[in-house]
């Protein structure tokens, strides 16, 4: 994201603010190995000095950084769990709203960079609203069991990371647009959810049941 440089002196609040919006842009354009705080000090126009005298060290920095994203995604996912039990947010809302925190929001190499140092406990707030999200997604099936939510969490946040990470530079090899991937993803989320009373032993309105045999007929060849 673009840094604005700011004329005149700034409060501490504003310089930490400032920094962390510097370095989550680093992290974002060039990767956790670019977050320094000569890095960032340069960013701002500011000296080293300053930028080490509100964090302490670069250890300081990327904390305030991890907490920065980790409350953002977490205040995201969360707004979606509220909108999801409210009945304004529906499955294509939900993929997008994903897909761009994870993508161009810097989620995922913030993710990764976490995971990557052994301090996954820095994640757990954002953890815990997915498992709100999950549940909010699912608590209107009945029937709903534990690993029907572990299904929509794959369903749904594996291929948002998958595609920051690596689809997003194959998109032109592969000929395949992002919104065919969302489209795809939220067809299948849309499946999940409606299959859930099934797995769980609900009857299938007959049609349904009688395409699934159709299905699963063998194939007689020609």
């Amino acid at each position: 994201m673009p840094i604005t440089i700011r004329k005149g002196r700034r409060t501490p609040e504003e310089v930490r603010r400032d920094a962390v919006a510097a370095a989550r842009a680093l992290l974002i354009n060039e990767g956790p190995q670019a977050v320094t705080l000569k890095a960032v000090a340069k960013s701002l126009g500011m000296t080293h000095g300053n930028i080490t005298h509100h964090f302490g060290s670069v250890g300081g920095l990327h904390a305030a950084l991890i907490g920065a994203m980790t409350r953002e995604l977490t205040a995201i996912v969360g707004h979606l769990a509220a909108e999801m039990r409210a009945g304004r947010a529906s499955p294509r809302e939900i993929v997008d709203t994903v897909f761009d925190a994870f993508g161009r929001g810097g989620a995922t190499r913030m993710i990764a960079w976490v995971e990557l140092s052994g301090k996954r406990a820095d994640l757990a707030p954002f953890h815990a609203a997915v498992a709100d999200l999950v549940d909010a997604l699912t608590g209107s099936v009945p029937g709903r069991r534990k690993i029907d939510s572990a299904r929509v969490t794959l369903a749904v946040m594996l291929p948002a990371l998958g595609h920051a990470l690596v689809a997003s530079d194959l998109q032109s090899e592969l000929g395949i647009h992002e919104d065919e991937v969302r489209a795809q993803v939220t067809g299948s989320l849309q499946a999940l959810l409606r299959l859930m009373p099934l797995a769980n032993g609900a009857s299938a309105p007959e049609g349904e049941r009688a395409s699934e045999v159709r299905r699963r007929r063998p194939q007689v060849e020609a």
